[in-house]
């Protein structure tokens, strides 16, 4: 067996096409969410021995340590991992955007990215 591709919020619609396309490429999966809903339904979809789903975030770092330590309970060694976020786009011209919307937009989509980083290179 291959080792495993992460799939980080992997019930996002481009999650969810990493997921399929890994798997039709005959690549094992592990699947992450913080909704554990839609990826009980995403695997659902894809009732495959290659695919195991796991809940958790990335959203901070406490989140991110905890999703890094179920991997690693798994002992699989991970072949890559693809962080499959879709966040709203921030629009509009920089100079023209406010400092607490620019720092909201930081939040949502740096922090996430780099709390996986830090929890997930180790691995």
């Amino acid at each position: 067996m291959t080792a495993p591709i992460l799939v980080i919020d992997a019930t996002t619609c481009v999650g969810r096409g990493v997921v399929g396309a890994a798997l039709a490429a005959g690549r094992t999966v592990i699947a992450t969410s913080p909704d554990a809903g839609a990826l009980h339904a995403l695997q659902s979809e894809h009732l495959s021995a290659r695919l195991t789903a796991l809940p958790g975030s990335t959203a901070d770092d406490a989140s991110a340590e905890a999703l890094a330590g179920a991997v690693r309970r798994l002992r699989r060694p991970l072949a890559g991992i693809v962080v499959a976020a879709c966040r709203e786009p921030l629009g509009g011209r920089l100079l023209e955007t406010g400092s607490d919307a620019l720092q909201r937009a930081f939040d949502a989509v740096l922090r996430p990215h780099f709390a996986t980083a830090r929890a997930f290179l180790p691995l």
